[in-house]
């Protein structure tokens, strides 16, 4: 991989592609984990790549060679922020579950699995991106940290809040459900 970033640096359009190609799935990955939605997932990916592309020469070796799951996570999660800001600004016509009805709107047939991932979705942006890149993408609390540019404490924090909020919004399954559920401490 930082053979084909270092040809893709000296203007090799072939290394170049390649490496955007080898990125973008991992892009795409937390993407969707963090929007839950496929276009806004490749939107995503596609200004993440965008940015690759247009700074292949800025992008330093050594950012890649140390920490190079960190260095791709840290460019989806600004592309999502980015996004983020960008959608916000649009008014939405449709109807929006809101956080204190979340678990009483859904059907009673809807899985587990599915209540989860619309609580995970629910979640204000910051802890969504922790619990993603904890979970999902399996960084470590220090990693999380250096990718969002915030302190280990502060990572921690808004990780147990995190999962605290998920099991008060999911404490039906908690309390003999159809699935008995808890968050555990890792």
């Amino acid at each position: 991989m930082i053979e084909l970033f270092q040809k893709a640096q000296g203007g090799c359009r072939d290394s170049l592609k390649d490496f955007c190609h080898h990125l973008e799935e991992t892009f795409y990955q937390t993407a969707y984990y963090v929007t839950e939605r496929q276009q806004d997932a490749m939107d995503a990916t596609q200004k993440a790549l965008v940015y690759v592309y247009g700074h292949v020469k800025d992008i330093q070796v050594s950012d890649l060679e140390a920490k190079q799951q960190v260095w791709e996570q840290k460019l989806i999660v600004q592309a999502c922020f980015d996004l983020s800001k960008e959608r916000s600004k649009v008014v939405s016509m449709l109807p929006h579950l809101t956080r204190d009805n979340l678990v009483k709107k859904l059907p009673g047939n809807v899985s587990f699995v599915a209540s989860l991932k619309r609580a995970v979705y629910e979640l204000p942006e910051r802890p969504r991106f922790i619990l993603v890149l904890r979970y999902i993408q399996n960084l470590t609390i220090h990693e999380i940290a250096e990718v969002l540019g915030i302190s280990v404490e502060s990572v921690k924090k808004q990780l147990y809040r995190a999962r605290k909020q998920l099991q008060e919004w999911l404490s039906d399954y908690q309390e003999g459900g159809l699935f008995q559920w808890q968050i555990h401490k890792s």
